[in-house]
Protein backbone atom coordinates (compact mmCIF):
# COMPACT_ATOMS: atom_id res chain seq x y z
CA UNK A 1 0.00 0.00 0.00
CA UNK A 2 1.29 3.46 -0.93
CA UNK A 3 0.87 6.70 0.99
CA UNK A 4 -1.59 7.90 -1.68
CA UNK A 5 -4.03 4.99 -1.25
CA UNK A 6 -7.29 5.74 0.57
CA UNK A 7 -6.65 9.47 0.68
CA UNK A 8 -8.68 12.39 -0.65
CA UNK A 9 -7.77 13.75 -4.08
CA UNK A 10 -8.50 17.26 -5.27
CA UNK A 11 -9.46 18.07 -8.85
CA UNK A 12 -5.94 19.14 -9.82
CA UNK A 13 -4.53 15.81 -8.69
CA UNK A 14 -7.16 13.90 -10.62
CA UNK A 15 -6.28 15.92 -13.72
CA UNK A 16 -2.57 15.18 -13.18
CA UNK A 17 -3.27 11.47 -12.78
CA UNK A 18 -5.36 11.50 -15.96
CA UNK A 19 -2.62 13.33 -17.90
CA UNK A 20 0.15 11.00 -16.71
CA UNK A 21 -2.02 8.01 -17.61
CA UNK A 22 -2.58 9.50 -21.07
CA UNK A 23 1.17 9.49 -21.82
CA UNK A 24 1.89 6.30 -19.88
CA UNK A 25 -1.17 4.04 -20.20
CA UNK A 26 -1.53 1.84 -17.16
CA UNK A 27 -0.12 4.42 -14.76
CA UNK A 28 -3.52 4.65 -13.04
CA UNK A 29 -3.13 1.04 -11.88
CA UNK A 30 -0.72 2.39 -9.24
CA UNK A 31 -3.69 4.28 -7.76
CA UNK A 32 -6.22 1.57 -6.90
CA UNK A 33 -8.00 3.42 -4.08
CA UNK A 34 -8.89 7.04 -4.80
CA UNK A 35 -11.18 8.94 -2.46
CA UNK A 36 -12.72 12.26 -3.42
CA UNK A 37 -15.75 14.42 -2.89
CA UNK A 38 -18.51 14.85 -5.47
CA UNK A 39 -17.60 18.50 -5.99
CA UNK A 40 -14.21 17.59 -7.51
CA UNK A 41 -15.95 15.73 -10.33
CA UNK A 42 -18.29 18.62 -11.13
CA UNK A 43 -18.46 19.47 -14.85
CA UNK A 44 -17.38 23.04 -14.08
CA UNK A 45 -14.11 21.73 -12.63
CA UNK A 46 -13.39 18.55 -14.56
CA UNK A 47 -14.19 18.14 -18.23
CA UNK A 48 -16.64 15.33 -19.03
CA UNK A 49 -14.02 13.04 -20.60
CA UNK A 50 -11.85 13.14 -17.48
CA UNK A 51 -14.88 12.90 -15.22
CA UNK A 52 -16.00 9.76 -17.06
CA UNK A 53 -12.51 8.27 -16.65
CA UNK A 54 -12.77 8.66 -12.87
CA UNK A 55 -16.44 7.92 -12.19
CA UNK A 56 -15.86 4.18 -11.76
CA UNK A 57 -12.38 4.59 -10.27
CA UNK A 58 -13.14 6.76 -7.25
CA UNK A 59 -14.95 6.29 -3.98
CA UNK A 60 -16.97 9.33 -3.03
CA UNK A 61 -16.63 10.55 0.54
CA UNK A 62 -19.62 12.30 2.05
CA UNK A 63 -18.92 15.93 2.80
CA UNK A 64 -19.64 17.23 6.29
CA UNK A 65 -23.00 18.73 7.14
CA UNK A 66 -23.21 22.44 6.35
CA UNK A 67 -22.83 23.57 9.98
CA UNK A 68 -19.67 21.51 10.53
CA UNK A 69 -18.29 22.55 7.19
CA UNK A 70 -18.77 26.27 7.81
CA UNK A 71 -17.45 26.05 11.37
CA UNK A 72 -14.30 24.17 10.29
CA UNK A 73 -13.54 26.52 7.41
CA UNK A 74 -14.15 29.69 9.45
CA UNK A 75 -12.00 28.50 12.36
CA UNK A 76 -9.16 27.56 10.01
CA UNK A 77 -8.79 31.02 8.46
CA UNK A 78 -7.96 29.54 5.08
CA UNK A 79 -6.42 31.62 2.32
CA UNK A 80 -9.13 33.56 0.51
CA UNK A 81 -7.58 32.42 -2.77
CA UNK A 82 -8.47 28.80 -2.05
CA UNK A 83 -11.42 27.63 -4.12
CA UNK A 84 -14.71 26.72 -2.45
CA UNK A 85 -14.20 23.10 -3.49
CA UNK A 86 -10.75 23.04 -1.89
CA UNK A 87 -12.24 24.51 1.29
CA UNK A 88 -14.85 21.71 1.30
CA UNK A 89 -12.10 19.14 0.68
CA UNK A 90 -10.05 20.68 3.52
CA UNK A 91 -12.97 20.45 5.98
CA UNK A 92 -13.75 16.91 4.85
CA UNK A 93 -10.13 15.88 5.34
CA UNK A 94 -9.99 17.41 8.82
CA UNK A 95 -13.27 15.99 10.00
CA UNK A 96 -12.50 12.50 8.63
CA UNK A 97 -8.79 12.70 9.53
CA UNK A 98 -7.83 11.75 5.97
CA UNK A 99 -4.62 12.63 4.13
CA UNK A 100 -4.86 14.55 0.86
CA UNK A 101 -3.26 14.50 -2.57
CA UNK A 102 -3.37 18.06 -3.88
CA UNK A 103 -1.66 20.26 -6.41
CA UNK A 104 -2.27 23.33 -4.25
CA UNK A 105 0.61 24.16 -1.92
CA UNK A 106 -1.61 26.51 0.12
CA UNK A 107 -4.07 23.70 0.80
CA UNK A 108 -1.22 21.33 1.67
CA UNK A 109 0.29 23.82 4.12
CA UNK A 110 -3.08 24.47 5.77
CA UNK A 111 -3.59 20.72 6.23
CA UNK A 112 -0.09 20.21 7.60
CA UNK A 113 -0.71 22.96 10.18
CA UNK A 114 -3.56 20.76 11.43
CA UNK A 115 -1.39 17.64 11.51
CA UNK A 116 -2.60 16.03 8.27
CA UNK A 117 -0.15 14.94 5.63
CA UNK A 118 -0.55 16.21 2.10
CA UNK A 119 1.34 15.15 -1.00
CA UNK A 120 0.99 15.56 -4.73
CA UNK A 121 1.25 13.54 -7.93
CA UNK A 122 4.88 14.57 -8.38
CA UNK A 123 5.80 12.94 -5.06
CA UNK A 124 3.83 9.84 -6.07
CA UNK A 125 5.80 9.58 -9.32
CA UNK A 126 9.08 9.99 -7.43
CA UNK A 127 8.03 7.30 -4.93
CA UNK A 128 7.24 4.87 -7.76
CA UNK A 129 10.73 5.38 -9.17
CA UNK A 130 12.43 5.05 -5.78
CA UNK A 131 10.50 1.83 -5.10
CA UNK A 132 11.51 0.42 -8.49
CA UNK A 133 7.98 0.24 -9.87
CA UNK A 134 8.87 2.67 -12.66
CA UNK A 135 12.38 3.13 -14.03
CA UNK A 136 14.17 6.46 -14.14
CA UNK A 137 14.06 6.37 -17.95
CA UNK A 138 10.29 5.76 -18.00
CA UNK A 139 9.91 8.60 -15.51
CA UNK A 140 11.97 10.86 -17.78
CA UNK A 141 9.77 9.88 -20.73
CA UNK A 142 6.64 10.68 -18.73
CA UNK A 143 7.95 14.11 -17.75
CA UNK A 144 9.08 14.87 -21.31
CA UNK A 145 5.82 13.68 -22.89
CA UNK A 146 3.79 15.74 -20.43
CA UNK A 147 5.89 18.85 -21.10
CA UNK A 148 5.37 18.41 -24.85
CA UNK A 149 1.61 18.48 -24.16
CA UNK A 150 2.00 21.62 -22.04
CA UNK A 151 1.37 19.69 -18.82
CA UNK A 152 3.95 19.88 -16.06
CA UNK A 153 4.36 17.97 -12.83
CA UNK A 154 7.51 19.92 -12.07
CA UNK A 155 8.02 23.67 -12.22
CA UNK A 156 7.79 24.49 -15.96
CA UNK A 157 10.89 26.71 -15.61
CA UNK A 158 12.97 23.73 -14.47
CA UNK A 159 14.27 20.72 -16.33
CA UNK A 160 11.68 17.98 -16.67
CA UNK A 161 13.92 15.09 -15.66
CA UNK A 162 14.74 12.63 -12.93
CA UNK A 163 17.69 14.71 -11.67
CA UNK A 164 15.33 17.51 -10.70
CA UNK A 165 12.53 15.21 -9.55
CA UNK A 166 14.68 13.20 -7.14
CA UNK A 167 15.25 16.32 -5.01
CA UNK A 168 11.70 17.65 -5.34
CA UNK A 169 9.87 18.74 -2.18
CA UNK A 170 6.24 19.67 -1.58
CA UNK A 171 4.74 21.94 -0.37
Amino acid sequence: MHWWDNVLYDTCSLVSLYEVNSVFPGFAKHFPSILTIEETLDRDRLDPKKGAFFRDRVTLVETPKTESLVETVVKSKLSKSLSKVDAILYATALLTKTKVVTGDARLAKALEKKGLLAGNMTLALRTLVLEGEISESVCADILTDLAEKGEFLLNPNKSQNWEFLKDYRFP
